[in-house]
């Protein structure tokens, strides 16, 4: 079956319905899918050593799940996904966060 992404890189796979997070649990390198409608809202964090620019996978607090990322410390933006009704987030990265700000701002989920 095929897909039509939005955005896809190494670490998402963004369609119109659902974003898969690659490399959720690490060593096993198993994905997570989290349907759109699930989504409360998305905020855009600029990394620092308090919201996980150097968390490479897992929590710190017990709250933010980060997906692995080896290169996190380099990227520009962090996204923090609120879900609906959950007390815990995902927090991400991408490899092109100026195109995936732009889709995520079309479909309302900044």
């Amino acid at each position: 079956m095929s897909q039509n992404y939005l955005y896809t890189d190494e670490f998402i796979d963004l369609t119109e319905n659902t974003v898969k997070f690659k490399n959720y649990f690490v060593p096993f390198k198993k994905e997570r899918e989290l349907k759109l409608k699930e989504i409360e809202k998305i905020t855009l964090l600029q990394p620092n050593i308090w919201n996980g620019r150097y968390r490479l996978n897992g929590t710190g607090n017990f709250k933010d799940w980060f997906p692995a990322d080896l290169r996190r410390s380099s990227r520009e933006i962090i996204y923090r996904v609120k879900i609906k009704n959950k007390w815990w987030r995902v927090c991400f990265t991408v490899s092109d966060s100026n195109k995936l700000t732009s889709i995520l701002k079309q479909l309302s989920l900044l």
